[in-house]
């Protein structure tokens, strides 16, 4: 399912859960940058006990209410990233592009946030042109696109009212190349990001007005 297709989910929870929960609705884009190891890739059958690394520019999206210190919402992410393959027959170095989407739920202490992050859907696309060499089975020129999930874990800090320091941890375990059951590999990410929170519920809600009948 393409990523862009997955927004008005987004775009649906976003007035569902307003309508619920207007005065706790909270929205945080975030941009930042990702470095992670794959590992083995099990997608090049020369990466066999190599250790293979990535990084790359992130970006994406929290959506979500507060009801006191609890919070819980929707994460659509995406990485464009650039690997580092290392082996005995060479050097590689592909870029990909990683989309993932999820649920998160968390707690709010003060500036302090800490979150968990289950992402059902996880993507992760690659050219075969920059790995054929390495690879003799894959056919030139194609787009591959390994599938599966992950889990994070976060923390924030919002220094300043709209802006905060994130800093997350991302396990992923994928499990299917283009619908073809493989062997499973188990990337580990940490990406650090500037995110700027909004509390709809504060900005759209009107401020009590005076009333001099009351005096």
């Amino acid at each position: 399912m393409n990523f862009f297709k997955r927004w008005p989910l987004i775009l649906v929870s976003f007035f569902f859960l307003t309508s619920v929960a207007q005065a706790g609705f909270l929205i945080e884009p975030y941009v930042g940058y990702g470095f992670g190891i794959t590992g083995e890739d099990p997608n090049v059958e020369a990466s066999r006990d190599t250790e293979v690394t990535y990084n790359g520019f992130d970006a994406g999206m929290r959506i979500g209410f507060r009801m006191s210190n609890f919070t819980f919402g929707v994460d659509g992410d995406y990485m464009s990233e650039k690997a580092d393959y290392e082996l005995s027959t060479g050097t590689a170095h592909p870029e990909r592009q990683k989309y993932n989407f999820g649920a998160f739920a968390g707690l709010i202490f003060g500036e302090w946030s800490f979150r968990a992050t289950w992402y059902w859907d996880s993507t992760w696309k690659f050219k075969s042109d920059d790995l054929i060499s390495f690879n003799p089975g894959m056919k030139e020129n194609i787009s591959y696109k390994t599938t599966g999930e992950a889990f994070g874990l976060g923390i924030g800090w919002q220094f300043m009212e709209y802006f905060a320091l994130n800093i997350d941890y991302r396990m992923f375990f994928y499990s299917e190349l283009d619908g073809a059951t493989v062997e499973k590999f188990n990337p580990g990410e940490i990406v650090l990001s500037f995110g700027f929170p909004f509390d709809l519920g504060k900005m759209i809600t009107p401020a009590p007005q005076h009333d001099p009948w009351m005096d």
